[in-house]
């Protein structure tokens, strides 16, 4: 289903601003996903079709034509090699006296072709490999849109065909180009040094034995075959089938066929006669046709239906394409290139490494492991005697020290193991990194690939927010690293200094200061246009909607790039260039950050982006904003592409939890959440108050002194300067003494809205503190002041130095807007999902025991169960914290009221 695109124009009208917003700008990209994967192929061949993939458009055929590439490159430059230090190989060989005549791969057995050879081959194989992927990824494609769309299928043996064709296929390229250097003949030109009788070391020139003939041509016919195989069924599969594509393909699988049986029947009747059987010229002949028509196959593999890289159907304007052909530097700036030469190389250093990175990690962990057995490291310093509870002095009584020996998971250590079993479980269901249910009190250490003490309730959590200043001090997250030249890229809180503080200020002339200014109404226009255009989409389409990607991230980053930029980065652009890989790189393995062969893929997306930052709507209060802080406009523009995506993913769970639970929402309290009397939605912002609680990544911090804390449950520890400090924003905010029933969602939890001051509970009222929201920002907090720092004032609100959000004063009023829009539809998700969020609805729960009114026994309009055990536990915290559902999930109606 085509959509219209809006163009934008660059300033002045330049014509090439104007291309690069086409390709970047979200209208580009449509929402029918993600089974309807494919597009339209022209009549063309797999060479033409190369210039497609920096927009996202994959043929599988072109993986298969670089292999070809790479397998002519690697035989001429063996010959070429050959010919200069072993001509004799030419004239004198092991296939002469079999065949009548040099074989092919006489020029690649002999040093130092072999090992010239040896890497080509390698290359040869990873593109094969690519293609086997991405062609079983059409098949499935294929078969899933049909299924969606109720189009004629072919049987399901032919996909199963075609799948276990490419699979044979792979294994056959991976023995070929492993072994068959491996078991290359000498041809009688070298083996191993023998003595004379007169003891004089000589090279003894021994024969090939047969056996080693066969097993050496045994492969390259292997190899032919699953290739003449493959090519058949994926040409009987292919629904377009061009004459003279087809002429091609025919003739080169018999030559396929032909080939290696002419091998065979010589090498058996030499093996019985000692004669080759056929004439020497007619082998000759077949043998550089083959080769021959290899070659010609880089242009003339007929190519089937295209694969979209991501997962939205990208609409292609062939003749916009043709036309911006034509200006070969715009081109270049559309987006980020195809993989050459270069990467292939990178890709065959790049995974030895990371092979060997990680059994170094492995052998690291096995030692400390062993190490920890008899020398137990800690955190926890001894206790000096004192006044019991003096904490702020550091004397803490003995008897008030429990838990100080406490481990789980390992050990106060830090390695891949502990790496491995965070990613695994790293939330607060059971087993996992964060229950400190489970561990029996909120202080405990840990490993989560660094040595790690969890501090997860309000009052221990103190230390990770409270005099942390931005000049001097920064925060981080496990798994994630920023490495090399992406330091630039870092979101803000991850670092310190004068960059640290330029940039925050940046930040504060960008931010809206409160959900009245037009730049804030016109990113949520933009939000509520894409929600509002599934009501106009056909069933069909509908329930190809990913509406848990939508809500995940999309929504967000197009609502964070209109707000600062007026217009959105074509989403899909972003996922597969830039965010979240490489951006992005884990704590382990490690390797080299230039070493990486996407790195260089992304920096020229990069390039492409800050090109629309420079011409984007905003472009002229973007420049004024970082020329006025002293930053470049490439640590800007680093900035904000930070923003738009690690920031903005930040809201992921809340905004999922809010397309979950309306639905469940019975039509009075959806009326009272639309309009509650008073025009201010005071219900629906207790709402959306009460999403954001259950919303909150984790982050780290390096103690710089010996630091003494007292838990919420009366419990006091010291901990050594150095010690890394790891706060779950999520659990602090579960604290029982702080949230009365904190596994369970209250609608009406902040209802009144309490004193946006409020840090505890309020025992005379029962009022409870506004939550924070994303990293280091300090519970109940969000609103030391009513707007954010002034742009040459960084001090105008009480925690204007920390590393908390610049956004936390509109994050509400996002959700707000966001609910708004979906409460004017109707929609029902599919019946699976349903059922899933309709077991967590809790029908009785607990009234609230008091309001601000003194009255007893309120009725909760609404709650939902988010204990450990009933949502979902993860290291993405756009996704965890959500329930259970076994499968994404699907709108089934999305209908205006």
């Amino acid at each position: 289903m085509r959509r219209p695109s809006n163009k934008v124009s660059g300033e002045n009208g330049d014509p090439r601003v104007a291309k690069v917003m086409r390709v970047l700008e979200e209208s580009n990209v449509d929402d029918v996903s993600p089974f309807d994967r494919l597009i339209e192929k022209n009549k063309a061949s797999a060479g033409s079709y190369r210039k497609l993939e920096h927009r996202g458009v994959v043929y599988p055929e072109v993986h298969l034509s670089r292999a070809i590439q790479a397998l002519i490159y690697t035989l001429v430059a063996a010959y070429i090699l050959s010919f200069i230090f072993n001509p004799d190989v030419f004239s004198g060989n092991s296939f002469i006296e079999r065949l009548g005549y040099s074989n092919i791969c006489v020029g690649l057995d002999l040093p130092p072709a072999r090992q010239v050879s040896v890497v080509g081959l390698q290359i040869f194989c990873y593109f094969n490999i690519q293609y086997a992927v991405t062609d079983i990824q059409r098949s499935v494609a294929v078969w899933r849109s049909n299924q969606a769309h109720g189009r004629a299928n072919r049987p399901v043996w032919r996909y199963r065909l075609s799948v276990g064709v490419d699979l044979l296929y792979v294994a056959s390229s991976v023995a070929f180009s492993s072994l068959v250097l491996v078991y290359a003949p000498s041809h009688g030109l070298a083996g191993p040094e023998v003595e004379d009788g007169h003891g004089a070391a000589h090279a003894h020139h021994r024969p090939d034995s047969n056996l080693l003939v066969w097993t050496h041509t045994g492969l390259f016919i292997q190899f032919i075959y699953c290739l003449g195989i493959m090519l058949a069924v994926n040409y009987w599969d292919n629904p377009v089938k061009q004459i003279g594509a087809s002429r091609f393909i025919l003739f080169y699988i018999a030559v396929c066929i032909a080939f290696p049986a002419m091998l065979m029947v010589n090498y058996v009747v030499w093996g019985e006669t000692g004669e080759y059987l056929t004439p020497f010229w007619f082998n000759a002949v077949l043998d550089w046709t083959w080769v021959f028509c290899t070659a010609g196959a880089l242009n003339n593999l007929p190519t089937g239906e295209a694969l979209v890289s991501t997962t939205k159907v990208r609409i292609i304007d062939h003749a916009a394409l043709a036309a911006a052909d034509k200006d070969q530097d715009a081109e270049e700036e559309l987006a980020a290139p195809a993989g050459g030469p270069l990467t292939s190389l990178l890709w065959v250093v790049f995974l030895p490494v990371v092979l060997l990175s990680i059994l170094a990690h492995v052998a690291s962990g096995v030692l400390k492991r062993l190490v920890n057995v008899f020398v137990r490291a800690s955190p926890f310093l001894e206790p000096r005697l004192g006044p019991a509870g003096d904490a702020e002095s550091g004397n803490v009584a003995e008897s008030r020290t429990p838990g100080v020996r406490r481990f789980v998971g390992g050990g106060y250590l830090g390695d891949l193991f502990g790496f491995v079993g965070f990613l695994a479980n790293p939330g607060m269901g059971k087993g996992g990194r964060s229950n400190r249910w489970e561990a029996g009190g909120a202080v405990y250490a840990t490993n989560v690939g660094v040595p790690v003490v969890m501090l997860n309730d309000l009052t221990a959590s103190r230390v990770y927010v409270e005099g942390i200043d931005n000049a001097t001090d920064a925060h981080d997250v496990p798994v994630f690293a920023y490495s090399g030249d992406q330091y630039a890229a870092r979101a803000n809180f991850m670092r310190a200094g004068d960059h640290a503080v330029k940039v925050r200020q940046f930040f504060a002339r960008l931010v809206p200061a409160d959900s009245s200014d037009p730049k804030w109404k016109a990113a949520m226009d933009a939000v509520a246009r894409r929600v509002r255009k599934w009501a106009t989409y056909d069933r069909e389409d509908l329930v190809l909607v990913d509406v848990h990607e939508e809500f995940r991230v999309n929504l967000m980053w197009i609502f964070a790039t209109h707000m600062f930029l007026g217009a959105s980065i074509d989403l899909s652009f972003l996922a597969d260039n830039v965010f979240p890989m490489p951006q992005l790189s884990f704590q382990y393995p490690w390797f080299p950050a230039w070493l990486n062969p996407a790195r260089a893929r992304m920096n020229k997306a990069k390039g492409a982006i800050w090109t629309f930052m420079r011409h984007c709507p905003y472009a002229a209060d973007v420049k004024a904003a970082y020329e006025a802080v002293g930053l470049t406009d490439v640590h800007a523009f680093e900035a904000l592409l930070t923003a738009c995506t690690f920031n903005a993913s930040g809201m992921g769970n809340s905004a999922l939890n809010l397309m979950y639970y309306l639905p469940q929402c019975g039509a009075s309290l959806k009326s009272q959440l639309k309009s509650d009397g008073d025009g201010n939605h005071a219900l629906l912002e207790s709402f959306c108050y009460e999403l954001l609680r259950n919303n909150g990544p984790m982050g780290i911090f390096k103690l710089k002194r010996d630091t003494a804390l007292r838990t919420s449950a009366g419990e006091h520890y010291l901990l050594k300067s150095g010690t890394i400090v790891c706060v779950n924003n999520t659990v602090t905010q579960r604290d029982e003494t702080v949230y009365e029933d904190p596994h369970t969602f209250r609608a009406d939890r902040f209802y009144p809205l309490p004193p946006k001051t409020l840090a505890a509970r309020d025992p005379a009222t029962g009022a409870e503190p506004l939550p924070s929201m994303a990293f280091a920002c300090q519970l109940g907090k969000m609103f030391a002041a009513e707007t954010p720092p002034g742009p040459d004032d960084k001090d105008s609100y009480d925690d204007a130095k920390q590393h908390n959000c610049v956004f936390k004063h509109l994050a509400v009023h996002y959700l707000k807007g966001l609910a708004l829009v979906l409460l004017e539809h109707d929609y029902g998700l599919d019946a699976d999902t349903t059922a899933v969020v309709a077991a967590g609805v809790k029908k009785d729960p607990a009234p609230k025991m008091k309001d601000f009114k003194g009255a007893e026994g309120r009725k909760c309009p609404f709650a939902f169960d988010i204990s450990p055990g009933a949502i979902r536990g993860g290291v993405d915290p756009s996704f965890d914290n959500t329930p259970k559902v076994d499968a994404p999930p699907r709108m089934l109606y999305f209908n205006p009221l």
